[in-house]
């Protein structure tokens, strides 16, 4: 399966692998990386964004924050950019591009 099929098939699935993993929010590694940001105006960038779960979850939590995701893959971004629109937040830029090419 090349790249591109394989990321395609993985949009699909990607946010319910997510909540499955990431259930419980204590136990969480996105509740230990949020609970470390602090309160001040940061820039966070998220690499590797997938469909956006993570990129969202810090600019939800932290209004402050001016979030950018970045991935490499159409498929996965045009998921993240639908819930962007859909309900996300405003301080969240998606941007689609390679993270060894920044």
């Amino acid at each position: 399966m090349e790249a591109d099929e394989n990321y395609q098939f993985n949009a699909k699935v990607y946010d319910i692998l997510d909540r499955t993993y990431f259930r419980k929010a204590a136990s969480s590694p996105r509740t230990a990386v949020i609970s470390v940001l602090g309160e001040e105006p940061l820039k966070v960038l998220d690499m590797c964004t997938g469909t956006g779960v993570n990129a969202f979850a810090i600019a939800g939590a932290r209004r402050n924050a001016k979030v950018i995701g970045i991935d490499i893959s159409v498929a996965m971004l045009q998921k993240a950019v639908a819930k962007l629109e859909q309900a996300g937040p405003s301080n969240v830029k998606l941007i689609q591009m390679d993270a060894a090419n920044l």
